[in-house]
């Protein structure tokens, strides 16, 4: 059978939230009988927006992602709570608003923190897709359907299309939401869970500081080259580090013929690089022919 799914481009999305003024504009003193009691005005909203910080001067990078629920398979809520959480067919988790009252432990039975505490209505809660629309008809949820940029989608998939999807699109998950069976994938996850290694490349020329264009860089650790890449217009380069080396990280910047190169040093959990100056490497550190 078909079931919803979460696809969230990173890529696309711009930290607008209006996936979030979207979602609140639908519950937020609305109750829908049989699906959920009003969302509280104040508080943690059920679909909500992270950002994600990464690098450190003179490159960063701010990526954004949903915290919401994610519609496990193999919910650890539904099955402390069988009684007051159940899973559609259609792949939907669905907290009773009527059998969850008064059941606070619902809450600490979610591993991702997705389901509130209605403090109001003494009720335990969470997005669950705008379910009462879908069964009217709706094709996709209002949070959806407010992305400016079509960062998220929610889609009806049977396991063959969402195969499909998965393999032309590189969607990805994190280990924890494989093992939960989640409903949500990730296109450019790398920007979420990767460190993020990034500097500029300057030369001096007749007295002024200028960038060094298409100029190759190693990102080293030891004597072995993790990656590649080209300094930008900018002399800018970046390099996504997806795993710990566990050894001594370097770059080095290859100009006219001379290897320079510079330890990575990391403090407070970021790898910091800054500018690496041609004219002074060549002193201080090491060009090698």
């Amino acid at each position: 059978m078909s079931k919803w799914t979460l696809i969230f481009d990173v890529d696309r999305c711009n930290g607008c939230c209006n996936c979030v003024l979207a979602t609140m504009d639908e519950y937020v003193g609305n109750t829908h009988t049989g699906y959920s009691e009003a969302m509280p005005r104040h508080g943690s909203p059920w679909m909500n927006i992270r950002a994600v910080e990464r690098g450190a001067y003179p490159v960063v990078d701010v990526a954004y992602a949903p915290q919401t629920c994610l519609h496990c398979d193999n919910a650890p809520c539904m099955q402390k709570f069988p009684d007051a959480i159940s899973r559609r067919g259609d792949g939907i988790v669905m907290i009773d608003p009527v059998r969850a009252k008064g059941i606070r432990g619902i809450v600490d039975a979610c591993p991702v923190g997705a389901i509130h505490w209605n403090e109001e209505k003494q009720v335990p809660q969470n997005w669950n897709l705008d379910a009462h629309l879908l069964d009217a008809g709706w094709k996709e949820p209002r949070a959806a359907q407010a992305c400016p940029t079509g960062a998220l989608r929610v889609l009806k998939l049977g396991d063959e299309a969402l195969s499909v999807i998965k393999r032309n699109e590189s969607l990805e998950q994190t280990p924890q939401a494989l093992a939960l069976g989640s409903r949500l994938y990730f296109k450019g996850a790398l920007r979420l869970t990767s460190a993020l290694i990034g500097g500029s490349a300057a030369i001096t020329v007749d007295g002024r500081q200028e960038p060094l264009v298409d100029t190759p860089v190693e990102l080293c650790s030891g004597d072995a080259v993790l990656a590649r890449s080209v300094t930008d217009e900018l002399g800018d380069f970046r390099f996504n580090l997806a795993a710990d080396p566990g050894e001594e990280i370097s770059l080095v910047l290859h100009h006219e013929g001379r290897r320079y190169q510079r330890k990575v040093g990391k403090t407070g959990g970021l790898f910091r690089v800054g500018v690496m100056h041609v004219n002074s490497l060549a002193g201080e550190l090491q060009g090698l022919p």
